[in-house]
């Protein structure tokens, strides 16, 4: 995917958390999404569309974006209400990054699609009150050494002399290698696959520490024989693995002046959106903060975010 059509699809999913948002709570979002044509049968893809139940009946908004420096003409609202037609939908929600003619204005009134504009302002420009910075916290681990013990029947306890191991992984071996076989149910699996199911079983984060210095921990998966080990060094059935772990917390803080600062304008009230993303090995981690007038002039805040609490490999 181009720069260009990376940033393109970043705004249609900016623009469908807002909307996400404005719904009532529970609003589930798709982007892009793919809706029956009633004229031909086939699927069409629309940017964005957005799911919620209310007073009993289930909702979808869909959602259409534009993301060009030029004010969008009648010429894409027609395109829209043709596509509005074909594909029964009762909302439609045409987003613009550079506004709409007037021209537009008229013709979208006239076949019911709602039009939104969008611009990115200064933090000077907000009117809202917003966090000056957010600090993400990430869990962070590596694996500084795999020991490999190979399968003795008189021997299948935890190893406690490591340097004992018939033989330890290299650093190159990328940890998402299947360097293993479980042989009777033929699965392969990895060492990160190996970190994964630690984390199903207890948190070796326990009593890990902010601000502190990495943390090294001991973790070891016994076999009773019906694994097989291969890599192009050598091969064995396995009897235990063992991990020296290095673990540690890590943070990223994001400014106010960094986060983006977005002002939605043509839903009932105008909406300020700020978005203290991450980039910290987490690209997709953000909070959302989204401020918009209610009834009586109070301003309602809302709070989003894509935290995940999954299991993370390393």
């Amino acid at each position: 995917m181009s720069s260009s059509n990376s940033e393109w699809r970043e705004f249609e999913k900016l623009i469908a958390r807002i909307e996400r948002d404005l719904a009532p709570a529970g609003a589930q979002v798709m982007s892009p999404d793919r809706l029956p044509c009633k004229l031909t049968g086939k699927m069409r893809e629309v940017d964005a569309s957005v799911r919620f139940a209310q007073n009993g009946q289930e909702n979808r908004v869909i959602i259409e974006c534009r993301r060009h420096s030029k004010v969008q003409d009648v010429r894409w609202i027609e395109q829209l209400a043709t596509k509005k037609h074909s594909l029964a939908l009762e909302r439609l929600i045409a987003v613009s990054s550079s506004g709409f003619s007037d021209e537009a204005r008229v013709v979208a009134k006239h076949y019911g699609i709602e039009l939104r504009v969008t611009r990115e302002v200064d933090a000077s420009e907000l009117g809202g009150s917003f966090l000056d910075f957010v600090q993400f916290w990430s869990r962070r681990c590596t694996i500084e050494s795999a020991f490999i013990f190979q399968y003795r029947k008189a021997k299948c306890s935890i190893p406690d002399d490591l340097e004992s191991a018939d033989y330890v992984l290299p650093g190159p071996l990328n940890p998402k290698d299947q360097v293993f076989l479980n042989i009777e149910n033929q699965r392969e699996f990895s060492l990160n696959d190996l970190w994964l199911e630690l984390q199903e079983q207890v948190d070796p984060f326990i009593a890990v520490e902010k601000y502190s210095p990495p943390v090294t921990r001991i973790a070891a998966f016994p076999f009773p024989g019906n694994v097989h080990f291969k890599t192009d060094a050598i091969e064995m059935n396995v009897g235990c693995v063992v991990f020296r772990l290095s673990l540690w917390l890590d943070f990223e803080t994001v400014s106010l002046e960094d986060a983006r600062k977005v002002v939605y304008e043509g839903a009932a009230k105008p909406v300020e959106r700020i978005e203290y993303s991450s980039s910290h090995g987490h690209p997709n981690r953000w909070l959302h903060l989204q401020n918009s007038e209610g009834e009586a002039e109070i301003i309602q805040h809302s709070v989003s975010s894509d935290w995940n609490t999954s299991t993370r490999g390393v």
